[in-house]
């Protein structure tokens, strides 16, 4: 299964860090409806972490480990780059990101800036709950329908024509 290489190894990092993770989007879209990791066409990996204390580790790792950084969420200021986003963008086979979640008082965010809406979601999924793909449990957001619908709108379980951000934001 492509993806699956690399998503092992991107767990390991997060093993070995001891690191609670989650599988975001559509990540989470193929783990739940289609029993396996989708990162075909502009699907790609996406990982899921509350809080900020393990981005530094996770990139040293990422870059250990061969995977190349892409630094297209950083801003160029003054002569000092700085981050937009708190999330790391990846390549390796497939492209991936690392998303690191702050919470604020209306919703999880992975951009510094609370105004922007990309990359976020409801308090309301900060519980994980574990599922199974060949052997291996993973982390996706609780409770996991009503989170791909808001992703996905109510048509989430139909393979053609799925985006995920920005959300439909549609509950059933």
């Amino acid at each position: 299964m492509r993806g699956w290489k690399e998503f092992l190894e991107i767990k390991e990092i997060f093993d070995e860090l001891k690191i609670t993770f989650f599988m975001h989007s559509g990540s989470a879209l193929g783990i739940y409806r289609d029993q396996k990791i989708i990162v075909d066409g502009s699907n790609s990996l996406g990982f899921g972490v509350y809080g900020l204390k393990y981005l530094k580790e996770v990139r040293e790792k990422l870059i250990e480990k061969g995977y190349i950084i892409n630094p297209t969420f950083e801003w160029e200021s003054h002569g000092n780059t700085s981050p937009m986003t708190t999330m790391i963008e990846f390549h390796s086979g497939v492209n991936g990101f690392v998303y690191f979640f702050i919470k604020d008082p209306e919703c999880y965010r992975s951009y510094l800036d609370p105004t922007h809406p990309y990359v976020s979601f409801p308090l309301e999924y900060s519980e994980l709950e574990e599922y199974d793909l060949n052997g291996t449990r993973i982390n996706l957001l609780k409770p996991i329908e009503k989170y791909l619908v808001w992703v996905f709108g109510k048509k989430w379980r139909e393979k053609e024509g799925r985006k995920s951000y920005p959300p439909l934001q549609e509950y059933e």
